[in-house]
């Protein structure tokens, strides 16, 4: 008879995957990376995992953390963020665009010449959510494993070229631990000011039904918390670095039960479907930077098909203009949202004519 493995056992498997993970930031960390500690335990738990070792993914224990990181993002938004709104109306029209181009454009290549049926093909397009897109193509009848498999490249493709970009090219070099300044918690007022953003934010995100509630939740309330005046602190140093290692081994983790053999082409396509996506992305923030005179950085990672929360943390990281990023993101999934439910219909009517 098939034994489940014990609450203990499992957390065991857990801290020994959290391990690995830790081993993997504080290398990144002595090679001086932006965003070291996720970046690192996302890169080593992903070969590992293709490798074969079986993992074991945090995902109870990455959902508090996001909660953590989420808190940090409040910090960063100011006053001027509202009068910048009107600002960054162009960017987000040029937003809306950009994912309906990409979409429909892999999608059909995916159809034409990968050889994959028009549902897969879509949902794995989209840059949208992994957990989202996943969960819509197999509504759909698409095939999940591809679709997870393509946004899991994805993700981990672009994270690691935008970190390795950042300090090549940029001459980045981390302040800090967390590659971000941060204050101390500043008494005990703070410190509950701390907590209650990070629950009473999750509860509010999923009231208001954000995309990633564990995340954007948290962000939200902290936002307002500091820009009223109520708290000036932030989470410590360590704690974000625990929250990033417990976030970049989840993504690593996602390719857990793939191998390099079995999977190489979809990896393949996904890759080149990845480069693509880059290629356009680059070329509407040059345009942009021209147009608008905003940083091609922020546009850049704006415009990014990395996660959400993966492309905002790494413009703390790298003091972007992370307000914007995050707004472009959101306004990016919210689009996507109604793209993959609306749109596909009008996509699978326009394939069924051909």
């Amino acid at each position: 008879m098939f034994a489940y493995p014990t609450p203990l056992a499992q957390a065991s498997r857990v801290a020994v995957t959290l391990t690995v993970g830790l081993v993997g930031g504080a290398i990144f960390y002595a090679l001086k990376m932006p965003l070291a500690w996720m970046t690192g335990a996302m890169v080593i738990c992903a070969v590992l995992a293709l490798s074969g070792v079986k993992l074991h993914n945090p995902a109870r224990l990455r959902n508090v953390m996001f909660s953590v990181l989420g808190v940090l993002l409040g910090t960063v938004f100011t006053s001027d963020v509202l009068t910048d709104l009107s600002r960054w109306s162009v960017t987000a029209i040029c937003m809306i665009g950009f994912v309906a181009v990409v979409t429909v454009s892999i999608a059909y290549g995916l159809v034409r010449f990968g050889g994959h049926d028009r549902n897969t093909a879509f949902f794995a397009a989209a840059p949208g959510g992994l957990t989202e897109m996943t969960i819509l193509s197999e509504a759909y009848g698409g095939d999940v494993r591809v679709v997870a498999l393509f946004h899991a490249t994805r993700i981990f493709l672009t994270v690691v070229l935008f970190v390795l970009t950042f300090k090549l090219l940029s001459g980045y070099t981390p302040p800090t631990i967390t590659g971000t300044a941060v204050r101390g918690f500043g008494g005990w007022w703070n410190f509950l000011a701390i907590g209650a953003c990070a629950v009473a934010g999750y509860l509010v995100g999923k009231l208001l039904r954000l995309p990633a509630p564990e995340f954007l939740g948290p962000a939200l309330l902290s936002a307002v918390v500091h820009l009223s005046g109520l708290a000036e602190a932030v989470p410590g140093p360590w704690l974000v670095a625990i929250a990033q290692v417990v976030l970049g081994t989840s993504v690593g983790c996602r390719f857990v039960g793939y191998s390099f053999r079995e999977t190489r082409v979809v990896l393949s396509k996904a890759a080149l479907a990845t480069v693509l996506t880059l290629i356009i992305a680059t070329g509407c923030a040059y345009a942009l930077w021209t147009v608008t005179g905003q940083p091609f950085e922020a546009l850049w990672l704006a415009f990014a098909p990395g996660g959400m929360t993966e492309m905002i943390l790494i413009s703390i990281a790298v003091d972007v203009e992370a307000d914007f990023v995050s707004i472009m993101h959101v306004l990016r999934w919210l689009f996507i949202m109604v793209l993959a439910t609306l749109g596909f219909r009008w996509w699978h009517a326009l394939n069924r004519q051909q």
